[in-house]
């Protein structure tokens, strides 16, 4: 699992101003800001994006998240602590320190590349995600992000390709030629359908007369002569 992530994206995201703006972060001494860079590139690493989970799906112990930043025992999870209390990480309920960013991003991404592969425009379907604010609340947050993205997927009939008829009909019943029409088919479907800007057709129908019903296409019966 953890293999097909670094293929998919193979670097960390890390965003210089949320890190230099983010009052949690900011407030916490030189050196436990680095051990919690640390934590975030294991967390990254990590079978569950964002989560602190071995190869096997388990939670890491306290104390094993100490030696893996290579400090000892004595008196070292006070800054594990002050993380958890200050609200720079969370704490799920089998024991796993998490990220709630780093899993919200995932999720994000996720969506964005499941529903491009089908179609849709993964743009506008996580705006609401990237554009939330983040509250003291990460199970209520991260929760909350995927019922708006659920609600949205269920609103948004997913793309049929038109067959050339479909397209001819389509041409011709409103007064266009139904053999330009059937180039514009073959100039959509050899792009995949995809537009000239690289963007997914999401409605044939409308992408038809918003780009091509011209009066220079119309039928020739059709065209008003001087």
């Amino acid at each position: 699992m953890a293999k097909d992530k670094k293929r998919d994206l193979p670097y960390m995201p890390f965003y210089v101003g949320d890190w230099l703006k983010c009052p949690e972060v900011r407030a916490l001494p030189p050196d436990y800001r680095g051990l919690w860079f640390d934590l975030l590139c294991y967390m990254w690493e990590s079978s569950e994006r964002g989560v602190m989970i071995n190869p096997n799906g388990r939670p890491y112990t306290d104390d094993e998240i100490i030696r893996m930043v290579g400090l000892d025992n004595q008196n070292t999870n006070i800054w594990l602590t002050r993380l958890l209390t200050d609200g720079v990480c969370y704490r799920r309920d089998d024991g796993a320190i998490f990220s709630k960013r780093m899993v919200r991003d995932e999720k994000t991404r996720q969506i964005r590349r499941e529903t491009g592969a089908k179609g849709g425009n993964p743009t506008l379907l996580v705006k609401d995600i990237d554009n939330s604010d983040v509250n003291q609340n990460p199970d209520n947050d991260i929760d909350n992000d995927i019922d708006i993205v659920s609600e949205i997927k269920r609103k948004r009939t997913p793309f049929k390709k038109p067959t050339i008829q479909e397209v001819r009909n389509y041409f011709d019943e409103n007064g266009y030629n139904p053999d330009f029409g059937e180039t514009r088919w073959h100039y959509y479907n050899d792009a995949n359908w995809f537009d000239s800007h690289g963007s997914p057709v999401l409605n044939w129908k409308q992408k038809m007369r918003s780009v091509w019903f011209k009066p220079e296409n119309k039928k020739q019966s059709e065209r008003i002569m001087p």
